[in-house]
């Protein structure tokens, strides 16, 4: 166990000192390092419904979801829409999963699924 929290320190640490570098800002790389410290430290103390949707993203690790399909989502978790809407809100206040506004609708996702969403974006603006 002292293994592991000389490790998390350490990573802490390099992030402190990569954000003080950059001053202060903290680029999406940053969050998917903050997400590798959560996994390493086990962030286990999640609620069970936060655990049921996290594990269904993991499941779906390269689609992003509208806000408009959380209640299919939650029929699916077995919770209701208000609670699976919650527990994505706070998902992603952790870190643990990646939000974005396009236009006047919201996404949520994997971080690889919002990554790869922002690259694809990416390109059809650079086409455009």
């Amino acid at each position: 166990m002292p293994e592991l929290k000389e490790q998390w320190i350490t990573a802490i640490l390099s992030i402190i000192d990569e954000l003080l570098t950059n001053n202060c800002q903290f680029f999406d790389r940053d969050r998917t390092e903050m997400t590798k410290i959560f996994t390493l430290v086990g962030e286990t103390n999640l609620p069970p419904s936060q655990e049921k949707v996290l594990e269904f993203l993991k499941l779906h690790p390269y689609e992003v979801f509208a806000v408009t399909e959380v209640e299919e989502i939650a029929q699916t978790l077995g919770m209701n829409k208000n609670n699976a809407s919650w527990c994505f809100w706070a998902l992603e206040k952790k870190h643990l999963i990646g939000k974005r506004r396009l236009g006047r609708k919201v996404y949520y996702g994997s971080l690889e699924a919002i990554d790869q969403l922002d690259r694809e974006l990416r390109k059809k603006g650079e086409q455009e």
